[in-house]
């Protein structure tokens, strides 16, 4: 089972064989099915008609094939598992000759025969018969021997003879499985969606009827069910089925096509009956396993001691090796023959584990999961061929401690294993009826810390010096350590130096490397010392664009198209990483670097920032949370993604000179804290300039010729004050004229109320307007209310419309620029009452002078105003 995957349909003729063992089998007799049979089709299947060819090929075809027909049909008995596969594709281009002219069909010969029925050409109307048995060769590939995995299937192939484009070929095979292991079983996961265009599709399943087919997968098709002489039979059926274009960086568990998962399994219930009798928890220990737990007793009196020192027998001592032919594929060697051989599989192996722990009364059990696809477990029916892997499960529900036995190197003291990042996973044992979630504990501390510390007390007779300490905790720790059982810390050494020589030419080292392992708290620490010297750092442009990365958080994160992003964003998950970067005694002032602080659901980055007059702290921490975010969210993770670049990635320049007054503020200022404290001064400095320009208008207005109407004041002056105080100056405008009305009428009304919540009252003073200018003119009337109301609905518009935009991570740049233009325009409908109130007071010309000048306090205003629009401006254009 382990790295063993079920045989899926591929849409592709052939494909190119790679030998890292080859084995040519022409008669042998060595295994049940190890040469394939020529044979007529069974009388079960129903063959589907060839498609006609069109006449314009469809886009999105790729390697110069244009596949007519996909063609998969099972029939499953109990006993016995049929599946037959009728494929046919056209020839389009030169490249199609390349993959046309192969054919190459895979089998396992331990319990699976190979039926090739036919291989026939399609040229000009006339159908040629290619297959040719004598011309087969079958070959044992064995393409992950260097990882030592042997699954033993073999692979019969032949090379078609006088191939041209425009050629249709089509071939017909079956695969007749006897499996001792799960006889007349089917478990499947069949794609109903591709990349490329297939004319015709079809699936069809017979199955016992008293045995119902578990369907299961994101496809939409529906299939056809029909029932006779105690059969059943599901068709699905597509002509054309929808092209998907892939998209990239999508996880390596999910699939952008829609797919079918079937099983003559129905419920993991199932699943866990099949796998009982393999996994008998109780089986036997040899003597030799006697002896190492009573060597395990002897050394330990903790039990925590016990269960992590059986844990790193298993994992160091036994050796990983896959041999999956046969029975091995799914049924696990017992403990003593995996302690003989000093070796086996991860089924072998977690058995061990289980075996061994439960000799010491420790609760263990086998777990089968998948370690590339575990997320996708969730999503499929029911089947022992969903599973590629197997690990332990140690104790059960709080106190669950997952451990992947075939690991090697990991550190930790039990209960605080690095849980193994599988998603899911099926334990086996009795009762067991459903998926368990493989927990990982939210780290509290960065699995990773790396902190540069680069000296420049005598940058200019001695150089640099730079002092590397790095942490690996948990998980990461485990990585280092079993890299570190590969390669020796001279090779480490090595290519650290390499590294470092590539952004700083000519550095040495100053010391040899040194590692420190505690191995039961799972933490390495290395030490690096290295040497720029003064005539390297004077060369290759290094003082003035000196780089800075922070390596342990750039390159996680690729950006994706933001277009219509339809799948998931993969994540490198857990990841929890810090790169610190400090420069001392530093030639020049380092300030000016902003710290950002970005946390979305599915990943958080920070940084933070101390400059100083000769020295400098940076600090970058990535953290993901999920191994994937969701496609909606592909804005914010490209904002994240584009910001770890720009902010890890740095040079600075160490030949900076002041030579003037505006270079030292300019210096000053780009402190943060230095710049901080000037906004705030700024800012303050403005509201000051505001009040006194307000205190200055209200003194005037004290001073306005008397027999006023209202609140008259020139277009020209109510049209600029209102756009570049930001409609500040419209609820004056309103505040007098309520003024004016409380006091004509002595009413019992806030002036100022009535003004500040003007999207409520601006109809009732326009009303009040049209009292005063046309009180018999309904048609102005009803014109005015209609005005008052638009202002209204604009204004409440605009402030709700100004607040999502600021609470959206996705607010474009356009949007924002509209909903300000569209508040800072709802002056203007204001501008027919200012009209009519001067038209009121047309009698009394010197006060409409009066309130058209600009004076003192409204020139203040203006600037006050200006000097906001203008923060406004530069906030939308550089955010």
């Amino acid at each position: 089972m382990c790295n063993r995957f079920l045989r899926t349909l591929v849409l592709c003729a052939g494909a190119g064989l790679f030998y890292l063992a080859s084995f040519t089998f022409p008669n042998a007799g060595a295994q049940p099915f190890d040469t394939p049979v020529f044979a007529a089709v069974d009388d079960w299947v129903e063959i589907q008609p060839l498609p006609q060819t069109p006449d314009t090929t469809p886009d999105g075809t790729t390697n110069g094939l244009f596949y007519l027909l996909s063609d998969t049909q099972f029939r499953i008995d109990g006993a016995v598992m049929q599946e037959y596969v009728h494929i046919a594709y056209e020839v389009i281009d030169r490249a199609g000759l390349e993959s046309a002219g192969r054919l190459s069909f895979e089998f396992d010969p331990s319990d699976t025969r190979l039926i090739i029925h036919a291989v026939r050409l399609h040229r000009d109307g006339e159908v040629f018969d290619r297959l040719i048995p004598d011309r087969f060769v079958t070959v044992r590939r064995e393409p992950d021997l260097s990882s030592g995995i042997v699954d033993g299937d073999l692979t019969s192939f032949t090379e078609l003879t006088d191939i041209r484009v425009g050629d249709v070929l089509e071939y017909q095979i079956t695969y007749t499985t006897h499996s001792e292991v799960w006889p007349g079983g089917l478990g499947a996961r069949l794609s109903t969606q591709w990349s490329i265009p297939v004319e015709s599709h079809h699936l069809r399943v017979i199955a016992p009827a008293n045995a119902p087919l578990s369907i299961a997968g994101t496809s939409e098709l529906q299939p056809v069910v029909s029932s006779s002489d105690g059969w059943s039979e599901y068709v699905w059926q597509q002509s054309r089925p929808q092209r998907v274009v892939g998209e990239n960086n999508v996880p390596g568990d999910h699939s952008s096509w829609q797919f079918l998962s079937l099983s003559s399994m129905g419920s993991w219930a199932d699943v866990v009956d099949w796998a009982l009798p393999f996994y008998d928890p109780d089986v036997a220990l040899p003597a030799s396993a006697n002896a190492l737990l009573e060597r395990v007793r002897m050394d330990h009196t903790d039990q925590r001691d016990r269960i992590t020192a059986i844990v790193r027998y298993v994992q160091d001592e036994v050796r990983y090796v896959s041999d999956s032919t046969g029975l091995g594929s799914h049924v696990p060697r017992t403990p003593a023959a995996v302690l003989a051989n000093g070796y086996g599989d991860c089924k072998d192996k977690s058995l061990l584990l289980v075996a061994l722990l439960r000799a010491i009364g420790v609760e263990a059990s086998v777990a089968l999961t998948d370690i590339d696809r575990g997320y996708e477990l969730q999503t499929l029916a029911p089947s022992p061929f969903v599973f590629d892997h197997a690990i332990v499960r140690i104790g059960h529900g709080r106190d669950t401690v997952w451990v992947d036995a075939t690991a090697s190197h990991e550190g930790g003291r039990y209960p605080y294993f690095a849980a193994p990042a599988y998603h899911f996973a099926l334990p086996v044992v009795a009762a067991q009826d459903r998926l368990m979630p493989i927990e990982i504990a939210e780290p509290q501390v960065p699995y990773v810390e790396v902190h540069e510390r680069f000296d420049m007390a005598d940058v200019d007779t001695d150089g640099v010096t730079l002092d590397v300490i790095s942490l690996y905790r948990d998980r990461q720790a485990n990585a280092f350590r079993a890299n570190l059982a590969d390669r020796s810390s001279a090779a480490i050494s090595e290519s650290y130096l390499r590294y470092y020589r590539s952004y700083y030419p000519g550095i040495e080292l100053a010391a040899d490397l040194a590692i420190e392992d505690d191995r039961d708290a799972n933490l390495i620490s290395v030490t690096e010392s290295y040497l720029l010297s003064a005539e390297a750092f004077g060369a290759d442009g290094l003082r003035d664009a000196f780089p800075l990365r922070g390596d342990m958080v750039l390159n996680q994160l690729d950006t994706v198209d933001s277009g219509e992003r339809q799948s998931p964003i993969h994540l490198p998950w857990p990841v929890y990483q810090m790169h610190v970067h400090d420069i001392v005694n530093a030639p020049t002032p380092l300030y000016g670097l902003p710290e950002v602080n970005l946390n979305e659901p599915f990943a958080r980055y920070w940084t933070l920032v101390r400059g100083g007059a000769d020295s400098l702290h940076l600090e970058y921490t990535l953290q993901t949370r999920s191994s994937r975010a969701r496609a909606e969210d592909v804005l914010s993770y490209n904002t994240l993604a584009d910001t770890v670049l720009d902010t890890a990635d740095l040079t600075i320049n160490f030949d900076f000179n002041e030579s003037g007054p505006l270079d030292a503020v300019s210096r000053w200022l780009s402190d943060p804290e230095n710049g901080d404290l000037f906004g705030l001064g700024f800012l303050a400095g403005l509201y000051v300039l505001g009040a006194a320009g307000a205190i200055l208008a209200f003194r005037r207005d004290r001073r306005m010729p008397a027999g006023a109407v209202l609140y008259p004041v020139g277009p020209i002056k109510f049209l600029i004050m209102s756009i570049v105080t930001f409609n500040l100056y419209t609820l004056l405008w309103m505040w007098r004229n309520w003024a004016w009305i409380k006091n004509q009428d002595d009413r019992n009304i806030s002036a100022f109320v009535r003004a500040w919540f003007s999207p409520l009252f601006f109809p009732a003073l326009a009303m009040e307007i049209e009292e005063f200018a046309n009180r018999d003119s309904k048609l102005s009337r009803a014109v005015s209310l209609c005005l008052a109301v638009v202002f209204s609905i604009l204004v409440v518009g605009t402030t709700i419309a100004e607040t999502v935009l600021n609470q959206s991570a996705t607010a474009s740049l356009s949007g924002q620029g509209i909903v300000l233009a569209a508040g800072l325009s709802s002056s203007l409908l204001l501008l027919p009452f200012v009209f009519k109130i001067n038209a009121l007071n047309r009698d009394n010309p010197d006060i409409l002078r009066f309130n058209s000048r600009f004076t003192v306090g409204t020139v203040i205003l203006l600037i006050y105003g200006a000097a906001f629009l203008a923060l406004a401006a530069v906030g939308l254009l550089y955010g």
